[in-house]
């Protein structure tokens, strides 16, 4: 919690002084209204009481004893009303309204203070989280359940600021309630205090039988929530395949589990988070007919008078509401601690890829492969692999599934780090350099293209802030997109829908191509960019890419042995291993990996 408040509450201590300020103000204002009803007993009541002890009439006692600050009122008060009782009345009342007003507006104001500090605390958690996520590597998110790391920004960050602004308020809020009335009371009886101590002990009880199963629940729901988002978000993505098997029964059986389960936490942390409040409750009604017993025996015994008795019984009453809510504060402490637990576990994940010094801007030579080896799970994926890719050619990695070809584009952009080896550019190892800036140096074309539900122009320079719309046009006009875009209402401004769904695979990959160059790249990464396409598709796409192929160095995954036929380097992977290098005509005659592919193909692949 120290961590918490140093992290996200220091930034705001000018308004956290300004919600301090604002909120013993109020409370000092709500905290003398006891004195207003004092002054109504003086002014209605009996004219004499019978009272054992007289009020104190000198020193620190008599300037907080509410009969004499009563007192002091009721005579101030009939001094403004000329002696008479029904102006007095009226005069009162007309304090009492101002003073109320003024306390409920402060009351709002800090309120309002509190709750920004809690918007702004959650955002900047939230950022930091975010943050964080981005800056991690590939591993951790192909480790994590994306619906969970989305629970940790919404549900959990939202409960962990609420430990700032909101429990700051509540901390002062009903601490200097207790205080000031706790003057009122031990200037009255020093002996009826105890029972507010009493009240007190009960309502600490309370918080300690609960504190750990409201901590349990609160994690267990929070938990099965993340889960039950993962599984969902995993569903609406795979809405087409869900659909194609005719498995949503299916897939409403599997969710059905993760529904039950987050039914049950939540129920669970409901009843828990509703039991606490009827306890104390229940609490508090005890309290008051122990105030009532406890204050009508000092009455009866002549210890106080009957205006003492009324305004002790008033008062406690008062007191109850800042004890039962200070109380459940430490509730709310317990579950803010329990989610900034799970929010400090991903804050202090860190990348399994150092981040480096050189800022490399441009590609002049090469890059080098050599003797690299990379594992998942020390399952071996690449094994000694090593060659060049020379500035301005064509490359193609092809080789039967699991060879490890699009594994080498990961570290090629360096998601992942050779476990042995090195890859140089430019006879820089990767491993010294910025990464931001070294992956800019790339254009990359995925085998699914995943567009964002914005235009089409906002996909073609997303993350290219200095791309005008020449630049779209140009990149757009290279990748064959411009024959579709033209015939689409609204252009470039046409929005494509969630994920693309709008425009065909073929359009889509184009887009992804146009996205691709619109920086003008020095390096392509082609991942089987038509292996998911129709023949019609696959035939406008790779028109594309063989315009694009004239102008750059391209490294290509190739699934169809047409696609990479006029490479300047084919490297033939398999099973992790580089079998062969050399053109398309040289492979066909000297490496059986490469032959039996061509056979598979062959109908499809020219021989020239």
């Amino acid at each position: 919690m120290k961590l918490l408040l140093k992290k996200y509450a220091a930034p705001f201590w000018r308004q956290i002084s300004l919600l301090v300020g604002v909120t013993v103000i109020a409370n000092l204002l709500t905290s003398i209204q006891p004195i207003f009803l004092a002054s109504l007993l003086g002014i209605l009541g009996p004219t004499a009481t019978p009272v054992a002890s007289p009020l104190p009439q000198v020193g620190v006692k008599s300037a907080l004893h509410l009969e004499s600050l009563g007192e002091k009122a009721r005579t101030w008060v009939e001094g403004m009303g000329g002696g008479d009782t029904w102006s007095s009345l009226w005069i009162l009342c007309l304090i009492f309204g101002i003073v109320t007003l003024v306390a409920a507006i402060l009351t709002q104001l800090s309120h309002t203070i509190s709750k920004w500090i809690q918007a702004r605390a959650t955002k900047e958690i939230r950022k930091d989280l975010l943050s964080n996520y981005f800056n991690l590597s590939m591993d951790f998110f192909t480790a994590e359940k994306g619906g969970e790391l989305l629970s940790r920004v919404t549900r959990d960050s939202l409960n962990t600021s609420m430990a700032l602004g909101p429990l700051v308020r509540s901390f002062f809020h009903n601490g200097i309630l207790i205080l000031v009335y706790t003057i009122y009371l031990t200037t009255l009886s020093s002996k009826l205090f105890f029972t507010l101590l009493a009240i007190a002990a009960l309502h600490y009880l309370v918080t300690q039988l609960l504190k750990k199963t409201s901590r349990k629940w609160a994690m267990k729901a929070s938990d099965d929530t993340a889960l039950l988002s993962a599984s969902t978000q995993e569903a609406l993505t795979s809405i087409r395949v869900i659909k194609s098997l005719g498995a949503e029964n299916f897939e409403m059986q599997r969710l059905e589990k993760r529904l039950e389960k987050a039914r049950q936490s939540e129920f669970g942390e409901a009843n828990v988070v509703g039991l606490e409040p009827n306890l104390r409750l229940f609490i508090d009604g005890v309290a008051v007919i122990g105030l009532i017993l406890v204050g009508g025996a000092e009455y009866l015994k002549h210890s106080i008078s009957f205006d003492g008795f009324v305004l002790f019984v008033f008062v406690g009453r008062l007191m109850t509401v800042p004890i039962r809510q200070f109380a459940t504060v430490f509730t709310w402490t317990h579950s803010a601690q329990g989610a900034f637990e799970r929010i400090s576990k991903l804050l202090s994940r860190t990348t399994s890829i150092p981040e480096g010094s050189t800022h490399k801007n441009s590609f002049n030579d090469k890059i080098s492969i050599e003797h690299v080896s990379f594992s998942y799970d020390k399952e071996p994926v690449l094994r000694d692999v090593s060659f060049e890719i020379k500035k301005g050619e064509v490359v193609a990695l092809v080789g039967p599934s699991g060879g490890g070809k699009s594994t080498l584009l990961d570290l090629l952009l360096r998601f992942f780090d050779p476990q042995s080896g090195l890859i140089r550019i430019d006879g820089l190892d990767l491993r010294h350099l910025a990464t931001q800036p070294y992956r800019r140096l790339f254009g990359v074309v995925p085998q699914e293209s995943l567009l964002f539900n914005d235009t089409l122009l906002e996909n073609i320079r997303y993350g290219r802030k200095d791309a005008t719309e020449d630049d779209v046009l140009r990149a757009a006009e290279i990748a064959n997109c411009m024959e579709f875009i033209r015939e689409l209402p609204q252009g470039l401004l046409t929005t494509v829908g969630d994920r693309g769904t709008r425009i065909s695979g073929g359009q889509r990959q184009r887009i992804a191509l146009a996205r691709a160059m619109v920086s003008r790249p020095a390096i392509l990464l082609l991942d089987e960019a038509t292996s998911a396409l129709d023949s019609e598709s696959e035939l406008k796409v790779q028109k594309a890419i063989d315009t694009v192929l004239e102008s750059t160095t391209a490294i290509v995954v190739a699934h169809r042995l047409s696609t990479v036929t006029h490479a300047d380097k084919i490297v033939v992977l398999k099973d992790g291993k580089l079998e062969a290098i050399g053109k398309h005509s040289d492979l066909l005659g000297k490496n059986p990996t490469y032959q039996r592919l061509h056979e598979l193909q062959g109908a499809r692949t020219p021989t020239h």
